[in-house]
């Protein structure tokens, strides 16, 4: 028996794990005699083994044993969403009589939830999913389990999803909106029905891109030219930059906006008053602009912002500079205390910074 490694959701979040509780729910309203439940969508990429991996972890967490089955041989993608400690042989194996049914089942790291993945090089996907191995497969599963979900091939554009949908007790219908057509969502109801098994509903999946905006935060210096090191994180998305005003300074080369503070050494002797003008000027570019994440190299005057966004409950990140091997800045003992990520650019800090990610330098 195989084993995999899996993340509690694929699709972190309140909302979606609300949403997937409430699709679990309708599921064990449906009672026993909806065990073999298939997933099947119009295209590819709309979302449906995420939904599928979701669901399975959603309805394992009740204590109903679960096993979810990839029947997408074509063209898997849930193989790719898991990471394998032992993988024995797949689903095609299966169903090619290579492997028998316990040397293909996976356990996961989930309580009560196994999995069956698809065989890596499926050339046959059609005649192995024909043949009765499958729906001997599926009925043997569905005395072992409480419920059986079958990852299934996009019924739109192939006809494995029609053959692996006559298998199930029922199917749900994954959609991505704006991006599949009346005529296709028809054909694939059409589909389904001829297959013989009952809709039991659609999951409709939202696509939009939210305009994230970010504010990069930086003193002078070493740590500006380390923040500059992201621009192409700055390019895609809305972005403003923050950084200390001094002779040298220039403006932004996109359109991008640009706020200036007052540059701070703390040895000076107005330094609290220039802290202090800081801490009232960054309020003002947070309340006008309104950032959803701040990410910052330090030091001493972005002090005032990232406190600001973690006050108004806003994500921060902060990168330790790159010239601290093994000494860390005052600034970063500091906001590691609230930083939700916190990034440091050589390994031998992570002693100082056990909870922080190493990922390298950022040059």
């Amino acid at each position: 028996m195989g084993a995999i490694i899996l993340k509690r959701f694929i699709i972190p979040g309140f909302q979606v794990s609300k949403a997937y509780i409430t699709l679990r729910s309708n599921i064990l309203f449906w009672g026993g005699d909806m065990k073999i439940i298939g997933l099947t969508s119009c295209n590819q990429e709309e979302g449906k083994s995420v939904v599928a991996l979701n669901l399975a972890i959603s309805m394992a967490e009740t204590g109903k044993k679960v096993i979810l089955v990839d029947a997408d041989m074509g063209k898997s993608s849930l193989s790719a969403k898991v990471t394998f400690d032992r993988l024995n042989g797949g689903l095609g194996n299966y169903l090619a009589g290579t492997k028998p049914v316990d040397e293909v089942i996976c356990q996961t790291n989930i309580e009560n939830l196994d999995m069956v993945l698809s065989d890596p090089d499926p050339r046959n996907s059609s005649d192995l999913l024909s043949n009765k191995g499958f729906g001997n497969l599926m009925k043997e599963l569905a005395e072992t389990y409480d419920y059986v979900l079958v990852d299934a091939p996009p019924i739109g554009i192939t006809l494995d999803g029609a053959i692996a949908a006559k298998v199930c007790d029922g199917m749900i219908l994954i959609v991505k909106a704006n991006t599949v057509s009346y005529k296709m969502g028809g054909i694939s109801k059409t589909r389904l029905e001829e297959a013989g098994s009952p809709i039991l509903g659609a999951v409709i999946l939202q696509s939009y891109k939210r305009n994230i905006k970010i504010c990069f935060a930086a003193s002078t210096g070493g740590h500006y030219e380390q923040l500059l090191m992201l621009k192409p994180l700055m390019d895609k998305y809305n972005s403003i930059l923050i950084t200390e005003k001094v002779d040298y300074n220039t403006t932004r080369t996109d359109s991008g906006k640009m706020y200036f503070l007052k540059q701070v050494n703390r040895k000076e002797r107005l330094f609290p008053v220039y802290m202090l003008i800081n801490i009232f000027r960054s309020l003002k570019i947070f309340l006008k602009e309104k950032p959803d994440i701040i990410i910052t190299t330090g030091v001493l005057s972005m002090i005032p912002i990232s406190i600001i966004a973690k006050i108004f409950r806003k994500k921060l990140i902060y990168i330790e500079s790159f010239a601290k091997i093994t000494a860390p800045t005052l600034t970063g003992k500091f906001l590691y205390q609230f930083a939700d990520q916190f990034y440091v650019q050589w390994e031998e800090l992570l002693k100082t910074f056990p909870k922080a990610i190493y990922k390298g330098g950022i040059y």
